[in-house]
C-alpha cells in the first residue's frame, strides 16, 4: 500500500509539474471585426494576404485583419474555406461549390447527386483538389473538374492534407489514399489506399507534422505516418465526454479541437491539457495557424491566441507554488486512514469483535439465588381446681417463632460454543454492514480528496482571474469536506507540513 501511495503521490506531482510548464497559447480573445459571427464551422486564412474568411451554418464573412468582417455569401452551412494562392476564396457549402473573387460568386458543377456536394478542399501544387459525399474530384490550373476514379476509396470525404508539393492524403469511406500528382501538377499520377492499424475507431481527420509525415486523427487516438507509409498506433487520453473533431500540428505542439473545448499537448503522445478559456470550453469546429497566432472558430464565434512559449510571471510562480503545495500535502491513504480512525472503522475493531465472539464460550454465566423461610407455633392450656369449696381456673399460654436463610452461587459453561457460537451469524452481518460503510467512506474521501486536487490544476491554469477565484473557492470547500470526515486531522496536517516545530496532529473518535 505504501508503495502505491508514492507512485500515486508522484503521478500527481508530476501532474502539478506538468501544468507548471511553458503552454503555447493559453489565452484566446475574440478576433477583432468578427464580434457578430457567431457559431462558425469552418476557417481559411489567406498565406498571400492578411485576409480571413468564417463560414457559418448559413453565410461566409471575410474581412482582413483590424476591418469589420461583411458578409459575402449566403450558401447554406458552410463545410469548408479555401483561398487559392493569391486569388479567390472558394467554398464548400451544403448548396454546392463556389468561387469566390472580390463580391462575384461563381458556383462550380463537380458531379452529379451526392459527388456534387462538396465537403472538403485542399489546393497542391496549384490543382484544386476537392472532396465531396461521394469520393474525390481534381481540377487543373484553367480546366474543369473530373472526378477522381480508380482506385481512389468511395464515400464521404471527410479531410484532406498536403504530405508534399504534389502529395497528398484523403480520408474517404473510413479508408486513408495517397494521391499524388505528375510532375507538371495537372495530372492525378496514382492513387494508393493504406492501412491504418487496428482499434481507436474510423480516421477523422489528417494533419501533417512539421517534422514530417503526417497524423490522422481518430474516435480515441491517433495513427501516426512514418516516411516509408507505415502507420502506427498512438494511443491518447481526452477528457471524458469529449469528441475529436479537427487537428492541427505545428513546431509547438498538437492543437486539438473536440466538442467540448480546445486540447493542447507538446508531443504527440500527450496528454492533452485544455486551452485557456474561452476556447478551452467551447466547441471548436476549424482551427488554423498563421506566424505567431493562432485562430480558431466554434460556437463561441472566432478566436484568435498568441502562440508564445513563456507563462506571465505570476501564473508561473502560482503553479510553482502549487507543485510545492502537493509535495507536502499528505497522500490520499494517510487521509482515508485518518478518516477510519475517527469514525473507529479500523479493520481491528471487527477483527476484535470476532475474536471476543468466540472467545465469549470461555467465560462462565454466573448466577446468584437465596431464599427465606420461618414458621410460628403457639400454644394455651387450662387447668381448674376445687379449692375450699372454690373453683379456681389456671390458664397457660405459650409461643415459639423460628426462621431460616438459604443462598448459593451456580458457575456454568457452554464449552459448544468455543466451536460454533450463535452469535457468529450476528457478527458476519455486522461485518458486512461494516465493510459497506467503511468503503462509502474511503469512496467520499477519495472523491473529496482527487476533486480538491483537479480544482487546484484548473485555479493554477485558468487566466481568468474570476474564475480561478471560484475554482479556489470551490478547493477549499472540499478541503472542509476532508477536515469535516477526518474529524480536523486534515487542517491540523496542512499546519504542521506548513510549520515543522508543531506535533503531528492525534485523532480522537
Amino acid at each position: 500500500m505504501d508503495s502505491l501511495a508514492a507512485r500515486a503521490s508522484r503521478c500527481l506531482l508530476g501532474l502539478f509539474l506538468l501544468g507548471a510548464a511553458p503552454a503555447w497559447a493559453q489565452e484566446f480573445a475574440p478576433l477583432a471585426g468578427f464580434e457578430r459571427v457567431r457559431g462558425a464551422t469552418a476557417l481559411a486564412l489567406d498565406g498571400a494576404s492578411p485576409r480571413i474568411a468564417v463560414g457559418t451554418g448559413s453565410s461566409v464573412w471575410v474581412a482582413a485583419p483590424g476591418e469589420v468582417a461583411q458578409r459575402a455569401l449566403r450558401v447554406g452551412a458552410v463545410r469548408d474555406l479555401a483561398f487559392e494562392p493569391g486569388g479567390a476564396l472558394w467554398v464548400a457549402s451544403e448548396r454546392g461549390l463556389f468561387e469566390l473573387a472580390g463580391t462575384a460568386a461563381t458556383p462550380h458543377a463537380i458531379g452529379p447527386g451526392a459527388s456534387g456536394r462538396a465537403t472538403r478542399l485542399l489546393w497542391l501544387g496549384g490543382s484544386l483538389l476537392v472532396g465531396s459525399e461521394d469520393g474525390l474530384a481534381f481540377r487543373a490550373p484553367g480546366g474543369a473538374f473530373t472526378r477522381v476514379d480508380g482506385s481512389a476509396p468511395e464515400g464521404a470525404v471527410l479531410a484532406l492534407a498536403a504530405l508534399g508539393p504534389r502529395t497528398a492524403l484523403a480520408i474517404a469511406g473510413g479508408e486513408v489514399a495517397r494521391i499524388e500528382l505528375d510532375a507538371s501538377g495537372r495530372v492525378v499520377r496514382e492513387i494508393a489506399r493504406e492501412t491504418l492499424p487496428t482499434g481507436d475507431g474510423p480516421p477523422l481527420d489528417l494533419a501533417p507534422l512539421p517534422s514530417g509525415g503526417a497524423l490522422a486523427l481518430r474516435e480515441s487516438g491517433l495513427a501516426r505516418r512514418d516516411a516509408s507509409g507505415v502507420w502506427r498506433r498512438v494511443p491518447i487520453a481526452l477528457p471524458p465526454g469529449a469528441l475529436p473533431l479537427r487537428l492541427l500540428a505545428l513546431a509547438q505542439g498538437l492543437w486539438l479541437a473536440t466538442d467540448a473545448g480546445l486540447l493542447f499537448a507538446r508531443d504527440v503522445s500527450g496528454p492533452f491539457e485544455r486551452a485557456g478559456a474561452p476556447a478551452g470550453g467551447a466547441a471548436i469546429a476549424s482551427l488554423s495557424a498563421h506566424a505567431d497566432e493562432l485562430v480558431v472558430a466554434g460556437a463561441r464565434g472566432v478566436l484568435r491566441g498568441a502562440l508564445r512559449a513563456q507563462l506571465p510571471a505570476a501564473r508561473e510562480e502560482s503553479r510553482a507554488k502549487l507543485a510545492s503545495t502537493a509535495a507536502r500535502e499528505p497522500g490520499v491513504l494517510a487521509v482515508q486512514r485518518a478518516a477510519l480512525r475517527y469514525l473507529a472503522l479500523e479493520p481491528q475493531r471487527m477483527a476484535s469483535l470476532r475474536a471476543r465472539t468466540r472467545q465469549s464460550a470461555y467465560a462462565p454465566v454466573l448466577e446468584l439465588f437465596g431464599a427465606y423461610g420461618g414458621d410460628r407455633s403457639h400454644e394455651r392450656d387450662q387447668d381448674e381446681t376445687f379449692t375450699s369449696g372454690l373453683d379456681r381456673t389456671f390458664r397457660d399460654r405459650h409461643r415459639e417463632t423460628g426462621s431460616d436463610y438459604d443462598a448459593g452461587v451456580r458457575l456454568s459453561w457452554n464449552l459448544g460454543g468455543a466451536i460454533y457460537h450463535p452469535e457468529e451469524i450476528d457478527a458476519s452481518r455486522e461485518a458486512r454492514e461494516w465493510i459497506e460503510l467503511r468503503d462509502e467512506v474511503l469512496d467520499e474521501v477519495a472523491q473529496l480528496y482527487f476533486e480538491r486536487r483537479r480544482a487546484q490544476l484548473d485555479a493554477a491554469r485558468e487566466p481568468d482571474p474570476h474564475a480561478a477565484a471560484r475554482l479556489e473557492l470551490r478547493a477549499a470547500e472540499l478541503a472542509a469536506g476532508l477536515d469535516a470526515w477526518t474529524g480536523g486531522w486534515w487542517s491540523a496536517s496542512l499546519a504542521a507540513s506548513s510549520s515543522p516545530e508543531r506535533p503531528a496532529p492525534e485523532i480522537t473518535p
